[in-house]
């Protein structure tokens, strides 16, 4: 998910270089990310946006991460598993890391992961399937956290971990003030390598090196283990403009460019002082649809929108050359996340029928008249795209449709705050999810108001399994019932392609941009 927006921004922009003086591992440089829009809020535990994750994730730490296998390993959790677990499968006792301070100087105590666990319990989607389970959150020492539950909840560790709206732990005192709002600048108080310097909103984010924080020892790459603020200063500067990204990065005046068309991955490829980046985890892009109010309520309608398009085609509109997305798959996960992937309601992906899908919506009361209302954004081009190839399927069919095009903060304001005002519009998932909770739109806090007592219960049937197999059986159902009530519809494989001077040593391509253990030389 990045952005495109103002030309007009490209002058100023190229008049902000971002470097310093010095080099190597104690460079006192300044590294410099161009990124395509403004974050807004930089809440990691609330906001679903990728700037504030791919920013966030460098000022804050949840009790556990993923690691390079995206498994969930302890952060601020202490010890190697970082949790116990009762016989009944209903109580985590989860020990608490003694040597972490904040960056405001407090020491990390029980008490503010309990305000930080209630907190994440009200205003997460990861914890939002297994809150009505909740029993109770207590500090019972110093350094010792119980959670507990009235039945198993096989995805609790796994929420945790989860990089998209995970409980970051904050100091008690903030983590109260802030409750369901999001955190303010100010609140922005964090245990990871870097602390917030200064958000001049629109412009920058500027973050330095958090001198008082404190790295696990462990080597297990992705977003765990071992952290070390090797460059001093990083500047996430906004640059809307796709083709102003890439010209700063082939001149040198940042370092980092995220966002970039995917038609451009030849031209960052050949150069040979930069190397080309597609997020390791990818993407999923998806079709977003309103299924809670207008016309696909109905969920023929909803089946003859997956028969209206062409998969292949919208994935040469939207993704690039087809080297970076192909084979086409639009499942929940990815193939190579074993315990996540299904086959199950492939041939229906697969599925495209106009004639067909021309008899449903009529079926569904859909024959012409009121457009169907598309919300897009230029921010993102390929969701622009996306929404134009949807808009032309459907009026080849004698469906009319309309673009109402925004910028993406107010694209995703829109979304959540005025359902309805919009039919279909667009995003991306991750497809290495942990768990199927980790699927945003089959969540209740989700755009779109989706509801299924059939996929509730199957996500149930996985919470409440006991092992391996019984958990992959239920993740075989909730695929199906995917592609039978159609909440979404996957489009394919979204890289999101950045590019990086070879100034920048030992980064990790990852999720998003943690700069953690890289550094800056000379040349």
């Amino acid at each position: 998910m990045r952005r495109v927006a103002l030309a007009a921004l490209a002058v100023v922009v190229l008049m902000l270089s971002a470097c310093g003086t010095g080099a190597g591992t104690g460079s006192t440089w300044m590294l410099t990310a161009a990124i395509p829009g403004d974050p807004v809020s930089l809440d990691w535990g609330l906001n679903t946006d990728a700037l504030t994750i791919d920013i966030g994730q460098n000022i804050f730490e949840p009790l556990f991460s993923p690691d390079r296998h995206w498994r969930p390993r302890p952060m601020l959790a202490a010890g190697s598993t970082g949790y116990t677990l009762s016989k009944d499968r209903t109580v985590y006792t989860i020990p608490i890391r003694r040597d972490v301070t904040f960056s405001n100087g407090k020491h990390l105590t029980a008490d503010d992961v309990v305000a930080s666990l209630k907190r994440w319990f009200a205003v997460s989607g990861q914890a939002a399937p297994i809150a009505k389970a909740l029993k109770g959150i207590t500090a019972t020492g110093t350094y010792t956290v119980q959670v507990r539950f009235d039945s198993p909840r096989r995805s609790f560790i796994p929420n945790l971990a989860s990089l998209v709206q995970p409980c970051i732990i904050l100091p008690a005192e903030i983590a109260k003030a802030a409750g369901k709002r999001p955190l303010t600048d100010a609140q922005v108080v964090g245990t990871g390598p870097y602390r917030l310097k200064d958000f001049v909103h629109g412009q920058y984010v500027d973050l330095t090196r958090f001198t008082g924080y404190r790295s696990r020892t462990e080597n297990w790459g992705g977003a765990a283990g071992r952290k070390v603020a090797r460059i001093p200063d990083l500047r996430f500067r906004v640059v809307t403009d796709s083709t102003v990204r890439m010209n700063g990065l082939s001149t040198g005046q940042w370092q980092y460019a995220e966002a970039l068309d995917n038609d451009s991955y030849d031209l960052v490829a050949n150069n040979t002082e930069l190397t080309a980046l597609s997020e390791s985890s990818s993407l999923i892009e998806y079709l977003l649809i309103n299924s809670g109010a207008g016309p696909f309520r109905d969920v023929r309608a909803r089946r003859a929108l997956n028969l209206v398009i062409d998969k292949e085609a919208a994935a040469r509109a939207t993704l690039g050359p087809p080297k970076l997305w192909r084979p086409l798959t639009a499942q929940i996960a990815f193939p190579d996340n074993k315990p996540m992937y299904s086959t199950a309601g492939m041939n229906v992906f697969r599925d495209h029928d106009p004639a067909q899908a021309r008899k449903l919506f009529a079926a569904a009361g859909i024959t012409g008249g009121k457009p169907v209302r598309i919300l897009t954004t230029h921010t993102y081009p390929a969701f622009y795209q996306l929404a134009v190839v949807v808009q032309s399927e459907l009026e080849s069919i004698g469906i009319p449709a309309k673009l109402d095009v925004y910028d993406f903060p107010t694209m995703i304001s829109k979304l959540s705050s005025d359902p309805g005002s919009w039919d279909l519009s667009m995003t991306a998932f991750a497809g290495e999810i942990m768990d199927p909770t980790q699927v945003l739109f089959l969540t209740p806090t989700w755009p779109g108001g989706f509801k299924s007592k059939a996929i509730d219960a199957a996500i149930e049937q996985y919470q409440a399994a006991g092992s391996d197999t019984a958990a992959k059986k239920a993740v075989d159902r909730i695929q199906g019932l995917v592609w039978t009530e159609v909440p979404d519809i996957g489009i394919g494989k979204k890289v999101s392609l950045a590019g990086i001077t070879h100034q920048v040593k030992n980064y990790q391509n990852f999720i998003g941009q943690g700069f953690w253990n890289a550094y800056l030389t000379a040349n």
